[in-house]
């Protein structure tokens, strides 16, 4: 039998395999296979095999990772990958029980989500920059407003038109899925105006 730290990494290299998943979300599974052996070298538990993983061993992890920095999401993330690790070798066979599978995961308090009015949104589309670095954040903006697509979405997709009318199609970035979304009037003229090709932002020095 391999021990908790093996699996972890089996579980999460098979996972990016199956999905498909691109290079950053590769490196976040990473970064929380690293938290995993760090905590777990702190406890002296290093050589645990899944099966000898328990509740008070996940809430010391939990605790460490918590006093060496790390947020509540990344910690809520660790947990996750260890609970999914142990469901994963027991829906294999490998173990006979998942006893840290009752765990509830504690992240951090969702942010209020803001959503601007219809006045709001009419004074985004009139508004007019000289800057042509703030006309471009703006339209940026006024895009994902209009269609729930992340910032990291907006560089390339596809315009598609059939008998129910014109659709944004891309597969997102971070994790390679398809999704279709409605291109609303301002979401083409947005397009229109860049020729689909609506520029980067960079940061500047």
């Amino acid at each position: 039998p391999h021990l908790l730290f093996d699996w972890v990494n089996n579980y999460y290299t098979s996972l990016i395999a199956h999905n498909g998943l691109k290079q950053r979300t590769a490196n976040n599974y990473a970064s929380y296979e690293a938290s995993i052996r760090e905590s777990m070298l702190s406890m002296n538990c290093i050589n645990a095999y899944p099966h000898e993983i328990t509740p008070h061993l996940i809430d010391e992890m939990r605790l460490y990772l918590l006093k060496n920095g790390r947020g509540m999401t990344n910690v809520a993330r660790t947990v996750t990958i260890c609970k999914n690790t142990i469901q994963w070798c027991k829906s294999k066979g490998w173990v006979n029980e998942n006893i840290i599978a009752d765990i509830k995961i504690k992240k951090s308090k969702a942010k209020e989500v803001v959503h601007l009015n219809k006045a709001e949104q009419e004074k985004w589309l009139l508004a007019q920059f000289e800057d042509i670095t703030k006309d471009v954040a703006n339209d940026r903006y006024l895009l994902q407003c209009e269609t729930e697509m992340s910032y990291g979405d907006l560089g390339s997709y596809q315009i598609i038109k059939d008998e129910v009318g014109e659709w944004i199609f891309n597969k997102r970035n971070k994790t390679n899925r398809e999704y279709w979304v409605p291109l609303t009037p301002t979401a083409k003229m947005i397009h229109k105006k860049y020729n689909g090709k609506i520029p980067k932002m960079r940061n500047k020095a």
